[in-house]
């Protein structure tokens, strides 16, 4: 879902998640509607709750959303990295997850 300075990854699986997603949007109207009342119809409208959880992060850059998300409303969220901060991520370059390979004909390669 995009945000200012990128795209985040969002879920809300459990019901208890659902509660907070609704609470943290301003929207626990949405927890009395019946066209959200089960996981089935809330997948069924996904794309007005994108709409809801895009309007929410307007402003916001992915730490913002992140940090608010996670930490307060301890919800399933994470940073979509682009190729580079993959490459330069801690955890990946600590796990040398990223090897160089020779390639005959295309030479070295990450």
């Amino acid at each position: 879902m995009p945000c200012d300075d990128g795209y985040v990854a969002f879920g809300a699986s459990t019901e208890d998640q659902w509660e907070r997603l609704c609470a943290m949007l301003g929207r626990e109207d949405l927890l009395d509607d019946p066209e959200f009342d089960t996981r089935l119809k809330r997948s069924q409208k996904s794309d007005t709750l994108d709409s809801l959880i895009t309007d929410w992060m307007k402003g916001k850059t992915r730490q913002e959303v992140f940090l608010e998300s996670s930490e307060k409303w301890f919800l399933p969220v994470a940073p979509v990295l682009n190729l580079n901060e993959v490459l330069r991520d801690p955890q990946f370059v600590q796990r040398n997850l990223f090897q160089p390979l020779s390639h005959p004909e295309a030479g070295e390669a990450l």
